[in-house]
């Protein structure tokens, strides 16, 4: 089962699994302002994922 969080103008998107052992952040853009990175990094933590582990892939356009 997987969950997901929908920013309202649909720029990005979080998506994981109920078992809270995979989760993707997904931007329409191939950078994200940090502040909104962590921003998403601490509600995930609060849901109980292990932010630890959570890689940023780089991305080149």
């Amino acid at each position: 089962m997987l969950r997901g969080d929908l920013d309202a103008d649909y720029t990005r998107a979080v998506i994981g699994r109920s078992k809270r052992d995979y989760v993707w952040i997904m931007a329409r853009e191939p950078r994200m302002a940090d502040e909104v990175y962590q921003e998403i990094i601490g509600r995930l933590d609060g849901l109980g994922y292990d932010v630890s582990r959570i890689e940023k892939v780089p991305q080149r356009w």
